[in-house]
């Protein structure tokens, strides 16, 4: 019976997609990434230094810390400190929790059931708070302005508990936790966007139990209309994107499927709610999806990063909601997640993959034409044989992080993702 798998990913994209005419498709390979200790379970892209070069925030356990990468605008990072965390690290995102313009991060970790706040002062981070997750067994996070009020909140995603728990910001750092709602059962992953177009973001959760897909609509004020609004995704869900596949100005959502190696498009129909459509098959046991214009058509392309065949699927999109042939490329020992972002300053979506066994990280450089140059694997810290995550362990989560979009989250000028 195949392991069900779900990551802790959020990932930071500066999406600068301005479409010329496609190229031809090919990715180039990176400089080598530091080595990073531990077993990598979540990414977040962003500038966590000024320089207006995207870094890294690799989320590992044993140690259960956050390590600090800075890039060098070619592909290529150094180490710069790592940071303590929570017990089981399993999602990372980053914003402005605090209103001094400078990009912070915050973990949620699974097993002592808190999220760990990190302030950065533009250069590194620092040690904050540590803030209780609302419930037991915090799998994903995700940040936005959730009570419309101006400030940067989080939501928490509790998968033990089966439920989401806002943290309120109030812009100085400082956060109120909420009275949890139910989601589903065992709940697995979550990522946020605004899939009614009111300004608010919206949140999707996924259940591997029920093999449904939750969608929660932002009421305002920090309320979600309830019930739940469920949908049938494949077997295994484990993770979603959020972005316009079909060009007609609706959010839709794209779901990958671990158990059925697969990914559902759940596209938005003109009266609130989504026809499903399964698109295409992947590679095998994916675990983390990512959405984003890697070929510079205008129409938005899926990457998954698929962690049963040891690579990375990448699907352009047609901008129709269909998707060409898949394409892999080889990303370390069971890669559990996949992030994008601009990695060597050239003005295209680079992949960056996280990969458990033994433990690394993968660049993949973009020539602009959706198509990436396999990179080696380099080492995270000492060969492990760290198996996946437990059932009870499914940690997912989608991009976030410097974003502007459900509150930093992807910026995207043409198209736009969450």
């Amino acid at each position: 019976m195949l392991l069900r798998i779900a990551i802790a990913a959020i990932i930071s994209a500066l999406l600068t997609a301005v479409p010329p005419a496609p190229a031809a498709r090919t990715f180039r390979e990176a400089a080598a990434v530091a080595a990073v200790a531990g077993q990598p379970r979540a990414i977040a892209v962003g500038d966590w230094n000024g320089d207006a070069r995207l870094d890294l925030a690799v989320v590992s356990t044993q140690p259960d810390e956050v390590q600090i990468l800075i890039g060098a605008g070619n592909g290529g990072y150094s180490g710069a400190g790592t940071l303590g965390v929570g017990r089981g690290p399993s999602a990372v995102v980053a914003a402005d929790l605090n209103g001094d313009g400078k990009v912070d991060l915050a973990v949620a970790n699974h097993d002592s059931n808190d999220v760990t706040i990190l302030f950065g002062d533009g250069a590194t981070f620092h040690p904050g708070l540590t803030i209780d997750s609302g419930g037991v067994g915090p799998v994903s996070i995700r940040a936005g302005d959730f009570d419309g009020n101006g400030t940067i909140d989080l939501a928490v995603l509790n998968g033990t508990s089966g439920d989401v728990v806002l943290l309120l910001g109030n812009g100085a750092g400082s956060f109120a936790v909420g009275a949890p709602l139910a989601v589903g059962r065992q709940p697995s992953f979550m990522t946020s966007g605004d899939l009614d177009n009111n300004g608010l973001p919206d949140l999707v959760v996924l259940s591997q139990t029920t093999n449904e897909v939750f969608v929660l609509i932002n009421a305002g004020a920090g309320a979600f209309a309830v019930p739940a609004i469920g949908f049938a995704a494949g077997t295994g869900p484990s993770s979603a994107a959020i972005a316009d596949f079909n060009r007609d100005g609706r959010p839709d959502i794209a779901v990958a499927n671990h158990d059925s190696s697969d990914v559902t498009l759940l596209l938005r129909n003109g009266t609130g709610s989504y026809n499903s459509i399964t698109i295409h098959t992947v590679g095998k046991g994916p675990t983390s999806i990512v959405a984003g214009d890697f070929n510079l058509d205008g129409n938005f392309d899926i990457a998954t990063a698929n962690y049963d065949g040891s690579n990375v699927s990448v699907l352009l999109g047609d901008g129709a909601g269909g998707f060409g042939p898949e394409k892999s490329y080889p990303a370390g020992g069971s890669p559990l997640v996949v992030a994008q972002g601009d990695l060597n300053g050239d003005g295209r979506q680079d992949l960056v993959a996280a990969a458990v066994a033994p433990s690394g990280v993968t660049v993949l450089l973009n020539n602009g034409a959706g198509v990436f140059g396999v990179n080696a694997s380099f080492g995270v810290g000492t060969p492990s044989t760290a198996t996946a995550p437990s059932t009870s362990r499914w940690r997912t989560t989608a991009r976030t992080a410097s974003r502007s979009c459900g509150g930093p989250s992807p910026r995207a000028s043409s198209p736009r993702a969450a």
